[in-house]
């Protein structure tokens, strides 16, 4: 049997509820079980409760979710099973469904249980640590209790966002990905656990340190990103060990890697709005071929839309577009051009309806030949269009963004220059700055 974890309800619960009590896989709602309360009355009573001590907000109930080896338990026993857990772990203190699903392969059991206790009020709460090593510790117990099996190891998994499995797949790294790169890459420079938040203001990052989290944010990232959600690796136990470990330095540093580009006869060529969007594609290519300079961090997120940039270049050289006035009036002119082919694409819509066309197998034949070329045609220009408005889009906000941070980088490493000056100045001469 594997314990897949615990889950926290914000909001929709009356949603859960009728998710695993779902007949089709309840066999009719018979594998279903009321804690403190009845599964018909679940929601209500749960909710009667909030309001009776008044915490109606925040979080509203948690779902555990337990899963047993195909052909091990029959549903009724795992339903037991289920209760019998839910006694031990919550005691006789919140309403809850047990629900057992039989529509997969593997039989699971569904639990919700109230976040509020209906005897005293009290919200639950369980310690950091407990969703996987308490709940872990019971579940284990009682298989083995049980005579059922227990998988040893730990088999919990760092979670996977979808923009990382969507560019995983495309072979692109992640924004998750490049936060690990660049916390590898800061770490060979320090030599202490408080070297890390320096080193990482340094790059560009925003560092948040409280008791319990370690959390980054680079410039152009909407929110914070938690050491412990990179991975065992990245933990800040795991980093303090690596800064301690001399060995570490040795092992994984990289040396620069310096390439001599030879001179670049093609910026002349551009002006404009070309010349910004070459300066950023060249900025980018340098930075895949030398990792190790210390580019701003909104700059390597967009290295995985390079090909995009490249294509918006290639559509100002093809119209010959070289300011934000040309850029909408050509983007006018596909728009224009577009009505036009839809105008004339009707009157053969129009015809393909008739039963005339319908009784003429030839003709249908040649309304759908012009109606394919048609189609071609509005799919090329609507791209062009889509184009145009990206350029537009990142000449307003993405472009201005990548220059505002790599000016606040700089200001960055100036200042830290001083500081590092200032720093040995004083143990060369015995100045102590007031």
């Amino acid at each position: 049997m594997a314990f897949n974890g615990m889950k926290v309800i914000h909001s929709g619960l009356g949603n859960r509820l009728r998710y695993i009590m779902n007949p089709a896989k309840t066999e009719s709602g018979l594998l279903c079980a009321g804690i403190n309360t009845i599964p018909d009355m679940a929601y209500q009573d749960m909710m009667d409760t909030k309001r009776r001590f008044g915490k109606l907000d925040k979080r509203q109930g948690y779902h555990i979710i337990q899963s047993f080896a195909p052909g091990e338990i029959v549903p009724e026993d795992a339903l037991r099973f289920g209760m019998e857990f839910i006694e031990k772990y919550l005691g006789n203190r919140y309403e809850g469904v047990a629900a057992v699903h039989t529509d997969r392969a593997h039989i699971h059991v569904h639990m919700i249980f109230n976040s509020v206790s209906y005897i005293d009020g009290r919200k639950y709460h369980a310690a950091r640590g407990e969703y996987l090593e308490r709940i872990r510790e019971l579940c284990d117990e009682q298989c083995r209790a049980w005579g059922l099996s227990v998988i040893e190891g730990d088999y919990t998994k760092v979670k996977t966002t979808k923009d990382e499995a969507r560019c995983r797949a495309q072979g692109k790294p992640s924004c998750r990905d490049m936060v690990r790169a660049d916390i590898d890459r800061a770490l060979i420079e320090c030599m202490c656990w408080a070297d890390f938040a320096p080193a990482m203001r340094w790059i560009g990052y925003e560092v948040k340190i409280t008791e319990k989290n370690v959390a980054l944010r680079a410039p152009g990232m909407k929110r914070f990103i938690r050491l412990r959600s990179l991975g065992a690796e990245y933990s800040r136990e795991e980093i303090e060990r690596k800064v301690r470990s001399t060995r570490h330095f040795v092992d994984e540093y990289i040396p620069p890697k310096y390439i001599k580009y030879p001179p670049d006869d093609s910026l002349g060529k551009f002006i404009g709005t070309q010349a910004d969007y070459y300066n950023v594609t060249q900025q980018m290519r340098r930075l895949m071929d030398r990792q190790h300079l210390r580019y701003a961090p909104v700059l390597r997120a967009e290295i995985r839309k390079l090909e995009q940039y490249d294509e918006d270049l290639r559509f100002q050289e093809k119209y010959n577009v070289t300011s934000r006035e040309e850029l909408r009036a050509r983007r006018d002119d596909l728009q224009c051009i577009i009505d036009e082919i839809v105008r004339r694409r009707e009157p053969i819509y129009r015809e393909r309806r008739t039963v005339q066309a319908k009784a003429n197998p030839l003709r249908m034949a040649e309304l759908d030949e012009e109606l394919k070329k048609y189609k071609a045609a509005l799919a090329s220009l609507r791209h062009e269009v889509r184009v145009a408005n990206r350029i537009e889009d990142r000449l307003d906000n993405k472009l201005p963004e990548m220059l505002a941070a790599r000016e606040a980088q700089e200001m960055i490493r100036m200042e830290t220059r001083q500081e590092r000056l200032i720093t040995e100045y004083g143990k060369s001469t015995g100045y102590v700055r007031q």
